[in-house]
């Protein structure tokens, strides 16, 4: 990557082509404007802020932070200062702006915390800008991981592994960074060193409604780590069967998202959960090879053969299948866990306190543990220009402790990722989709290293799929097609020959 980001790159970044933006720093062309306006690119949603949440600005547990984790913090060894957060205007700024007075309390007042958190787009402008200028704008700043494709290669973050190594800026057995999936730490990792810490993360998942299983004939429900697929449609059949012989037409067995750029999500999930990796050493397609196809085929089948899964899924984003949990309308819908917290609140959802919770179904073959969720995080990282990075480091590292990412894991702002907060028995009474959301964090898959991934999973991937899902052509067609194209727009950006 040349470094070099020109004022084109941020108008892009202004637009919302932060990928094209970061594209163009790497000194290659920005991806091209679709000929029509299309859906914005797969983002994983936000849960809604919990009904008992404390209000910004209140510390929602007091002193919550042992100071054992930062010791040079603790101590008052910092020097006056102030710091300043990057992140964009959400929940998790709002977490961040009332947990941090506590930060500076513990260090004795020394160092306090500024907060900026402008919209989304005017976020990654400004970070771009900053990265460009090698400035210090912010000293704490954020990235999702699939951005991280592109701003880690480009050194846009201070390595944290030297400075965990360092006991006087934090006690590493308290912090225990082993707490967090490996899979999940690895979306922000490059050639064995950690970026980024995360305070957020998605998962795909299955939603099962215990009482409507019961009542169409399954007096099981799935494990936490899912069904294999050759169960998943055995239930399916039996409940879509009880369900046409009642006369229910509103109900389906299944459902899940299946629109637009969400069609590359289920199909990645899909092809993964067979145990194959749809690209060679995480660089060129392999969209088309054998058991993809077996997979997508089964996709297909389970819609247009079996029909267990609602035509209504090619119709359905977040929103849409968020009501469909809430209504009841699908047995076995698949969904972000972002969901679960308003499908649990009996004022809105006639699935409250109805639903178990799995993680995504898996082939028989390649067994419960196989890679096959999407990555979808939030982290913080220390910019590597910081003049204040000591202070950064030690916010960071107090940011995402234990006790600290407790407070917003209850309180609002993030679900960390943690295996102590996921599973506590205490916290998983309120949000029983907790353990099954954790296992979808075991098993994220590693995005491939192409700054070109999702544009090409929105571009080529999913249009390919919605055409075979609207009859135009075979899933081997479409396939075939989305390799085709991948190839011949890699070969045209030069990364492959």
């Amino acid at each position: 990557m040349s470094g070099r980001i020109t004022r084109r790159v941020l108008i892009a970044a202004g637009s919302g082509g932060a990928m094209a933006a970061l594209l163009a720093a790497c000194g290659q062309a920005a991806t091209p404007a679709p000929a029509k306006p299309a859906e914005k690119p797969v983002e994983q949603p936000i849960a809604a802020k919990p009904a008992d949440a404390k209000p910004a600005g209140q510390p929602a547990s007091g002193q919550v932070l042992s100071a054992a984790v930062v010791p040079k913090a603790a101590k008052g060894n910092l020097a006056q200062q102030e710091i300043v957060v990057g992140i964009w205007a959400s929940p998790h700024a709002e977490a961040v702006k009332r947990l941090s007075p506590i930060f500076t309390e513990l260090t004795g007042k020394k160092v306090t915390v500024r907060v900026e958190s402008p919209a989304s787009e005017a976020a990654n402008a400004k970070k771009l800008a900053m990265w460009q200028a090698k400035g210090d704008d912010w000293d704490v700043v954020h990235d999702s991981n699939s951005n991280f494709l592109l701003s880690g290669p480009a050194g846009f973050f201070e390595p944290l592994d030297p400075h965990m190594k360092n006991p006087d800026l934090v006690n590493a057995e308290a912090f225990n960074v082993g707490d967090w999936p490996k899979a999940m730490l690895d979306t922000y990792s490059l050639k064995g060193q950690l970026y980024i810490f995360p305070f957020e993360s998605s998962t795909y998942m299955t939603f099962a409604r215990k009482d409507l299983l019961a009542e169409h004939g399954v007096k099981e429900t799935p494990p936490i780590d899912g069904w294999d697929w050759d169960k998943t449609i055995e239930v399916a059949r039996t409940v879509q069967e009880s369900l046409n012989s009642k006369g229910v037409k509103d109900v389906s067995a299944m459902a899940h998202i299946f629109r637009a750029a969400n069609a590359g999500t289920m199909w990645q999930q899909t092809v993964y959960s067979y145990g194959y990796v749809p690209w060679k050493d995480g660089m060129t397609p392999a969209f088309n090879g054998d058991a993809a196809v077996q997979a997508t085929q089964m996709l297909y089948d389970m819609m247009f053969k079996h029909k267990v899964v609602s035509q209504g899924s090619m119709g359905y984003q977040y929103q849409e299948m968020l009501e469909v949990v809430n209504q009841g309308r699908a047995v076995l819908p698949i969904q972000w866990n972002a969901s679960a917290e308003t499908n649990e609140l009996p004022e809105k959802s006639q699935s409250a306190g109805k639903l178990v919770y799995a993680n995504f179904p898996y082939h028989k073959s390649a067994g419960p543990n196989v890679a096959r969720v999407r990555p979808g995080a939030h982290g913080l990282g220390v910019n590597p220009h910081s003049k204040k990075k000591d202070a950064a480091l030690e916010f960071l590292f107090w940011y995402h402790s234990p006790d600290v990412a407790r407070d917003y894991v209850t309180n609002g702002g993030g679900v960390s990722g943690r295996k102590s907060l996921l599973t506590d028995p205490k916290i998983v009474e309120k949000r029983p989709w907790f353990p099954a959301m954790f296992r979808g964090y075991e098993t994220y898959f590693a995005y491939p290293q192409t700054p070109f991934y999702q544009y090409i999973m929105d571009e080529f991937v999913s249009k390919a799929l919605l055409e075979a899902w609207a009859g135009q052509s075979s899933v081997k067609q479409a396939l075939d097609k989305a390799q085709d194209q991948s190839v011949a727009y890699l070969k045209e950006k030069g990364t492959l020959k």
